[in-house]
């Protein structure tokens, strides 16, 4: 995730959590608790007991007006993007950590087994169930809202995104340049017309996805050019970005993040130019979630 400092609302949302970090040092207070970090064995390691990270995810909490039973699915969830099972398939494959801010964090943390991978057909989103219900750990690790209806929309709405990916653009896409720490950044929504019209004049309405959001960095900017760099996924290891908009006094996460093309944006910019990073909207595949977590 590229770095620029900003902040989650006027306090912050998560109390005992310091204020974003991104394009700047990172902070071991940093942090989001509803963020997962996908992670596979070290292939390098002969004992095969070493585990990295490989994509990030959103830890989901339903209630009972999305028509999902919450006693039996809150705390089995994490909703991520499905390219990040494209080489590793097998839910023996991967694990999921939760709670943690940095990579020496202990206390608090909590590591779970993977029982399903989900991936939708057609698009980039997956669920993964775990093994095992984690309980939520204030403020180590709480659940981040589902929608309650497929109607919740970003735009105009105060965004933000959190993960373990790559915190320069120039570093190559490998593990070993990870970050120490996890990052999160604040965004705002935009509408999908003005995102294509602004930052992909070459696409046509028809080529533009359909079930994506697009994200800048300044608040209201449906009328304006943000010619960046702002805050967004970084390659690979940042597929499955969660994506958290204000609501009220509630977070709910409305994208995970995918890709352009094969690797993310990072939002830097160039030749005064942009390209805001994309998300797969959550509202989109709303029926197709509820109706996975219900039948598994």
């Amino acid at each position: 995730m590229d770095r620029r400092r900003s902040t989650f609302g006027p306090d912050g949302l998560f109390p005992g959590y310091a204020n974003a970090i991104t394009y700047g040092s990172p902070s071991n207070q940093d942090g989001t608790p509803y963020t997962v970090s996908l992670e596979i064995k070290d292939g390098t390691d002969p004992t095969g007991n070493t585990w990295v990270h490989r994509c990030n995810g959103g830890w989901m909490k339903f209630d009972l007006t999305t028509a999902i039973d919450s006693t039996t699915h809150n705390g089995l969830w994490v909703v991520t993007a499905a390219r990040c099972f494209d080489v590793y398939q097998q839910p023996s494959d991967w694990r999921a950590k939760i709670g943690a801010r940095s990579n020496g964090d202990t206390t608090g943390v909590s590591t779970e087994s993977i029982r399903y991978i989900l991936r939708h057909p057609t698009s980039d989103i997956a669920l993964v169930k775990l093994s095992r219900r984690p309980s939520e750990l204030s403020p180590n690790r709480f659940m981040l809202n589902f929608p309650q209806s497929a109607n919740h929309a970003a735009t105009n709405r105060s965004c933000v995104l959190s993960g373990w990916g790559i915190t320069d653009s120039l570093l190559t896409d490998n593990y070993e340049n990870l970050p120490q720490e996890q990052y999160q950044g604040t965004v705002t929504g935009i509408t999908r017309s003005w995102c294509r019209s602004q930052y992909y004049p070459s696409i046509d309405d028809a080529t533009f996805p359909s079930d994506v959001i697009c994200t800048t960095a300044q608040y209201g900017c449906n009328n304006c050019a943000d010619t960046g760099p702002f805050p967004s996924p970084c390659k690979s290891y940042d597929y499955g970005t969660p994506l958290a908009c204000i609501y009220g006094n509630e977070a709910i996460i409305l994208g995970v993040g995918t890709a352009q093309d094969d690797s993310q944006s990072c939002g830097d910019a160039f030749a005064g130019q942009s390209i805001p990073p994309i998300w797969v909207s959550i509202s989109t595949y709303w029926t197709w979630i509820r109706n996975t977590v219900n039948i598994n």
